[in-house]
């Protein structure tokens, strides 16, 4: 595991963002990444912050490395990880399923047609 704290600027997050985009878009698009293969390149980055806040752009980025691992990509930034975000996890059956759970009594509710509580 390599850490790397960027305070160019921007422009070694901007070459990392480009050369995994590059990687991802080379893979076929069948062929998911290894989740043990330690030869496989996978980044997980944080939003960006001084040498002050380095500790909580570590763990964003482990969160961000930790999405990119399960989803099978190549990088993965906190911005599409951070609350209110979810978009890129949507496919994930896991989250699918804590979705359905969670909104199971609502549906069941709205199925008796006294309410629309789920689209409220």
């Amino acid at each position: 595991r390599l850490v790397v704290l960027a305070t160019d600027g921007g422009a070694a997050v901007a070459a990392c963002v480009e050369h995994a985009s590059a990687l991802e878009a080379a893979r076929p698009a069948a062929e998911p990444l290894a989740g043990g293969d330690e030869e496989s390149l996978v980044v997980g980055l944080s939003a960006p912050s001084g040498p002050i806040a380095a500790a909580t752009a570590y763990k964003q980025a482990q969160q961000a490395l930790s999405v990119a691992r399960r989803r099978g990509r190549v990088c993965v930034e906190h911005e599409h990880v951070a609350a209110g975000s979810v978009l890129p996890l949507l496919a994930d059956d896991a989250v699918r399923a804590f979705a359905d759970g969670l909104l199971r009594a609502l549906r069941d509710h709205d199925a008796t047609g006294r309410g629309d509580l789920v689209a409220s």
